[in-house]
């Protein structure tokens, strides 16, 4: 979902690897809580240090990867690329990364959709690339998350004929053993990766396998259980996003899963844009045009929806004051992150990544990000709502 090595920049370090449980009376863990927040996506050292996050997760492609290694093979040392080194720098805050690898399939007229399985040269290649990668950055992982979404449409996902179980496992899930196994194998020859752990993809369909299963094909109903199925038996923990959720179907997702699921959980995009997919749709209010208007930010009479406002906010940035009055008309529940966090906590999800710090283009996200990057103009762009939250977790 978010490009590239915007991600990568965000690589923060990890140096020790106690189960979750236990690190929960370390470092920056509230004794109170038994699991440890994280931000999905915040390139900035300075803010990820103020939210006092535990994690922090960001998504690569396999052909940023290969970009790097072009530039080593030309002659520049790896830790001399600024990417890298910034990598390298933030380890010291303290910040444990969870990192999402995708296969993106630059054949397919949706790359940002769809993932590739590699076959025959490409996937002795790519794995010869994931064992590489681990062994030059893996001393900075906590988290090796496989894939993105898959099993839907997420960025992430496979073709159906990749999903497709002929007797002996879909070639996608087939592909998701190969990666598990050469990481476990590249970990083990390595005294520098023992901590790694390892993060199974989130089955997108989740969402309606539990509120609508007829409106699913069968195909995807067999990949969601197929998919649950290898993270349980060889993954370390399974991700599940649960960021479409209000806080009375959350309860109802975790009954539905809670059988299905025989490791720790984690969330890696935990948001609340239930209430925001509604938000969009209705008028902007006529107290949010005022106070616009006394902070020198009149909303043209043309916009008449939330959305076309924010959509407008990329084009033309606002005071920093009247985006927080927006957020604040935008139906997001009051302490929503404090009573999602407790009842996930409660069906044993250890880590959760808010979705997200930064803003990505995206309205049905930005509208609950920690930081309003796109729409707010100046550096003081701290979404007081959502950061008072975080910060009080």
């Amino acid at each position: 979902m978010k490009t590239f090595f915007l991600s990568l920049i965000l690589v923060a370090s990890f140096l020790t690897s106690p189960l979750l449980a236990q690190q929960s009376t370390q470092g920056n863990t509230t004794p109170s809580r038994t699991w440890s927040k994280g931000v999905f996506a915040l390139r900035d050292q300075q803010r990820l240090a103020s939210l006092d996050a535990e994690y922090l997760r960001i998504l690569i492609w396999d052909s940023h990867l290969k970009q790097i290694y072009r530039r080593v093979k030309q002659g520049t040392p790896l830790h001399q690329i600024p990417r890298v080194r910034e990598v390298i720098d933030i380890q010291k805050s303290g910040v444990k990364l969870i990192l999402t690898l995708r296969w993106a399939d630059q054949r397919s007229k949706k790359p940002k959709l769809y993932d590739r399985v590699p076959q025959g040269k490409d996937r002795k290649a790519s794995l010869q690339l994931l064992k590489r990668f681990l062994n030059d950055l893996g001393p900075y992982l906590a988290i090796y998350s496989l894939q993105n979404e898959v099993g839907g449409i997420g960025p992430g996902t496979y073709s159906k004929a990749d999903m497709t179980d002929r007797g002996q496992g879909s070639p996608a899930v087939r592909w998701l053993i190969d990666l598990t196994q050469t990481a476990r194998q590249t970990i083990a020859a390595n005294p520098k990766l023992s901590h790694i752990k390892i993060a199974s993809p989130a089955p997108i369909a989740l969402k309606k396998m539990v509120f609508a299963p007829q409106d699913i094909p069968a195909l995807n109903r067999s990949f969601f259980h197929e998919v649950l199925k290898f993270g349980n038996q060889y993954t370390d923990y399974i991700d599940l996003h649960v960021n479409r959720y209000t806080l009375s179907e959350l309860k109802t997702m975790l009954q539905f899963i809670e059988p299905l699921i025989q490791k720790d959980l984690i969330s890696t995009e935990w948001s609340e844009v239930a209430h925001a997919q509604v938000f969009l749709r209705q008028p902007i209010r006529s107290e949010v045009r005022r106070f616009a208007k006394t902070a020198g930010y009149p909303i043209p009479s043309r916009l008449r929806t939330n959305k076309e406002l924010v959509e407008h906010m990329y084009r033309r940035k606002a005071p920093a004051s009247v985006w927080n009055r927006l957020v604040q008309s935008s139906n997001y529940p009051p302490g929503f992150m404090r009573e999602s966090a407790d009842l996930l906590a409660k069906a044993g999800f250890v880590i959760l990544c808010w979705n997200s710090g930064w803003q990505e283009g995206k309205p049905i996200y930005d509208v609950r990000t920690l930081f309003a990057n796109r729409t707010v103009v100046g550096e003081s762009n701290t979404v007081d709502l959502f950061v008072g939250e975080f910060k009080a977790l």
